[in-house]
């Protein structure tokens, strides 16, 4: 029983979502070049973050994109493998 649970463990791991924010040169998330490296459980948590950290810096708002400067900070969903970083 427990190298059948082993091996299906292996065979499913468990897929965790995260959201962080990315850096990019336009208000699509094809266009990131960096990313933030604090990873968020929810869209909100990363979006209260993303309001609260830089409000001094952000100029307007395109499409759920926030701009600073020449630059857009967006919400990315990633996926993981739990157990992986």
């Amino acid at each position: 029983m427990i190298k059948w649970l082993i091996k299906h463990l292996k065979k499913n791991p468990k897929v965790v979502t995260r959201y962080r924010i990315s850096f990019c040169d336009a208000p699509d998330l094809s266009t990131a070049f960096g990313h933030d490296a604090i990873l968020f459980w929810t869209r909100e948590e990363a979006e209260a973050y993303l309001r609260r950290a830089w409000r001094n810096a952000i100029t307007e708002e395109v499409n759920g994109a926030y701009r600073i400067e020449d630059a857009y900070l967006m919400i990315d969903k990633i996926d993981n493998v739990a157990g992986e970083e």
